[in-house]
């Protein structure tokens, strides 16, 4: 009890840090901006179509490639400098041990990308209360959206809103909201560990930030099936963040939630094992200082 609360302790600690770092800041402002453009438009097409549009749009908010893109990049920059070592961590390396500080650090990666989806849900609840209705529906806007995307984007210039007619038949609300942050936590907690991970072994920070912003942006090229590209996206885990480049039931050539699953979790295991294993036999004050 005393090992786990001393990992969490670690872990609450960089949470704490928060307050002052001015990136954090940066991060929910830009994030809270893309809400509410997003919102902005649903509300633009909710009085043309004179309909209300719904609270639950969050599994739709990023569903285009290009706020994809713009809305994970942040997340590298969240994650940029990890492990999370300052002028205290060799105190409480040496207090607590390598194993717990670097438990702590894989905690917080895992923390962190959930709080960063909680915050893009939240921001998506409240910036569409002014235009949407208090149900546990899709309401009349989201479908007619998906069923008149081109008449849509003639409505609205410069419209991102992308909306799947297979997820509104698929999932209630509820569950897409539900599923649509299990696949982006992880998909968070996977790039957080592989800048982790390179800045551990390369003692280079820009190696990890690279890999992930190549895979971000490479996500895009796999999503837009005019290019081919579609029929690798089983090996693009960006892409899998948004239901609509996930399979359900069998009926498309997107990998299924379980593949999704089970890829991500083994990503995890692997890239944490080979953290802590790096950690403990190398020399600390090289590796993250």
């Amino acid at each position: 009890m005393k090992c786990v609360r001393s990992v969490l302790c670690i872990c609450i600690q960089n949470i704490r840090k928060w307050t002052y770092d001015y990136r954090v800041w940066i991060i929910a402002a830009l994030l809270f901006f893309v809400c509410f453009d997003n919102s902005a438009s649903l509300g633009e097409l909710a009085r043309f179509y004179g309909v209300r549009s719904t609270l639950w749009y969050f599994p739709f908010a990023y569903m285009s490639f290009h706020i994809k893109i713009i809305v994970t990049f942040p997340l590298v920059l969240l994650m940029c400098s990890a492990p999370f070592a300052d002028a205290n961590s060799l105190f409480i390396i040496t207090r607590a041990g390598r194993t717990k500080w670097i438990c702590g650090q894989l905690i917080y990666i895992t923390l962190a990308s959930a709080i960063y989806y909680l915050f893009i849900f939240a921001c998506s609840v409240v910036t569409a209360m002014p235009y949407a209705e208090f149900s546990n529906e899709w309401g009349g806007l989201l479908p007619t959206i998906a069923y008149n995307n081109q008449i849509t984007s003639n409505i609205v210039r410069n419209n991102f809103i992308v909306v799947s007619g297979r997820v509104l038949r698929c999932f209630t609300p509820l569950s897409a909201c539900w599923f649509t942050f299990l696949l982006s936590w992880l998909n968070g907690t996977v790039l957080g560990l592989i800048i982790c991970a390179c800045n551990v072994a390369f003692h280079r920070k820009y190696i990890g930030c690279g890999i992930a912003g190549f895979l971000i942006v490479l996500s895009g090229f796999f999503e837009q099936e005019g290019m081919g590209w579609y029929r690798y996206i089983r090996f693009s885990p960006v892409s899998w963040t948004t239901l609509d480049r996930v399979d359900v039931g069998g009926m498309t050539e997107y990998p299924s939630f379980y593949y999704c699953i089970a890829v991500y979790i083994a990503l995890i295991v692997i890239l944490s094992a080979f953290i802590i294993v790096h950690i403990r036999n190398s020399s600390l004050e090289k590796e993250v200082f």
